[in-house]
């Protein structure tokens, strides 16, 4: 075999095994390790109860509605919505509802200290809601 074959495959296989290393290394410390029910929801400090999810009868709503466009809300794209839709937060309304202990958690989730408050994300989706 040619010598500069076997240095670029072997250079393709270490290229292939650290990312799929790195990747979920990644996952794992942004979701794992903060305290984060990495299912589907979020638990507030403050409360106990999960961002997203049915916490009462009148929440139940949110399972049964169709997701809204979050990326309608400057400063929320495709990547953030997903990552949204995951915590269970899928409508306006929940955004509109946040509380500070909310906003704190999913600041920590998101990786994004302050991004939230910086971009009214609650006081657009207010607007939205009406």
């Amino acid at each position: 075999m040619n010598i500069t074959l076997v240095v670029i495959i072997n250079i393709i296989l270490f290229l292939i095994i650290w990312f799929l290393c790195a990747g979920s290394s990644r996952r794992h410390s942004r979701f794992g390790h903060q305290g984060v029910d990495t299912g589907s929801t979020v638990h507030t400090q403050a409360t106990g109860q999960r961002v997203g999810a049915a916490t009462s009868s009148s929440d139940a709503q949110y399972t049964q509605r169709p997701p809204d466009d979050l990326t309608v809300i400057k400063g929320i794209g495709k990547v953030i919505e997903k990552r949204l839709h995951a915590l269970g937060v899928t409508t306006f309304e929940q955004v509109a509802n946040f509380t500070p202990a909310d906003i704190e958690r999913v600041n920590q989730v998101l990786d994004f200290a302050g991004r939230i408050e910086r971009e009214k994300w609650v006081e657009q989706a207010r607007e939205l809601t009406r």
